[in-house]
């Protein structure tokens, strides 16, 4: 219970929570784009969401459609995307968390810089609609830098970790990511 006694800690917890319920909330209003509701539309009658492949717009999202198929199999109902949306900023913020503590830093900028994260215009998008692939996408990469960050600690040379830092990036970087990407990239 000591480590949160922190009142930064107790903000950055409590910001999480609320902005987890904004989500789920947001689901009470009306679909608001065009993608979001086609994508709605169609895993509500059955269909599956996009898989992630599209060469011809140079596009490529491994699992892209994954949590939407399956939410789509249990419910369809608007709040159960959301609800997942909602879990997939949880475990953002509890990566992003421990990274940034793992490495030291203060309690005080790692709330900062999660909230103006959280509330940039990009990334409120991404997580408050269905049809974007980016937020699994940057779940997947803060769980590939925490596990490399603990492997990390676990080695003996820290260069290997900057090497497999730097050559994981770029290939992301460069791999035909939407500028939305580059956010947590850099």
């Amino acid at each position: 219970m000591s480590r949160f006694r922190s009142g930064w800690d107790i903000a950055f917890w409590a910001f999480v929570a609320v902005y987890a319920f904004c989500i789920v909330y947001k689901s009470s209003m009306p679909l608001m784009s065009g993608d979001d509701i086609a994508f709605f539309m169609g895993l509500r009658d059955g269909g599956s969401a996009w898989h992630g492949l599209d060469f011809g717009s140079k596009r490529f999202f491994p699992l892209a459609g994954w949590n939407l198929n399956l939410i789509a199999s249990i419910s369809t109902s608007p709040y159960a995307f959301m609800i997942g949306n909602a879990l997939v900023f949880v475990i953002i913020a509890c990566c992003y968390y421990a990274l940034a503590r793992s490495f030291g830093a203060n309690k005080a900028l790692v709330f900062v810089s999660f909230v103006i994260f959280a509330l940039s215009v990009g990334y409120v998008k991404i997580i408050t609609q269905i049809p974007f692939p980016e937020n699994t996408q940057i779940m997947f990469l803060l769980l590939f830098l925490l596990c490399v960050q603990r492997v990390f600690v676990k080695m003996k040379n820290p260069d290997i970790y900057i090497y497999i830092y730097h050559t994981c990036a770029r290939v992301w970087k460069r791999g035909y990511l939407p500028q939305r990407s580059f956010v947590c990239l850099d």
